[in-house]
């Protein structure tokens, strides 16, 4: 029988986890301590694993377990939605400064100038917000990289 030398097998879930980690990776089960088991030993964890779906909450001791690749999709989701409220406000402040400016100013230099106005001025507001959804995006990306290093 073949065991992996610089990696360990969860018994509860059949995950391969490194060496130095305590707790397992994908369900969040405390690793045996100087024992590996070998792969045949957990062919039929393994398999039962990879027939579950990526993402499931898993429970230890009564808890919701740590889930990396939630974090991931949490921060991939701040970004895009950064994104689409800066497109959204710059274009909204755009066309309704425009139709202001031309509509109460009465005339197309007014709506031009309405419309580069209220556009840069939320633009700069949804920049802002933008921001901020990047720096949480940031942080939680940067506890995963935190458990990463201490597992």
């Amino acid at each position: 029988m073949e065991t992996v030398s610089s990696q360990r097998i969860c018994p509860s879930c059949g995950t391969v986890n490194n060496e130095v980690g305590k707790f397992c990776i994908k369900c969040g089960n405390l690793l045996p301590i100087n024992s590996s088991p070998t792969l045949a030993e957990n062919a039929g964890a393994s398999m039962e694993a990879i027939s579950k779906p990526m993402i499931q909450p898993v429970k230890r001791q009564g808890k919701i377990a740590y889930q990396p690749q939630i974090i991931e999709q949490f921060a991939i989701r701040l970004y895009r939605t950064a994104k689409v409220i800066m497109v959204l406000f710059t274009l909204i402040g755009f066309l309704g400064g425009g139709a202001g400016g031309y509509i109460f100013g009465g005339g197309v230099v007014l709506g031009i100038g309405g419309a580069i106005l209220m556009g840069g001025f939320l633009f700069w507001i949804s920049w802002e917000i933008a921001f901020r959804l990047k720096l949480r995006a940031q942080l939680a990306l940067c506890q995963v990289q935190i458990e990463e290093n201490i597992r």
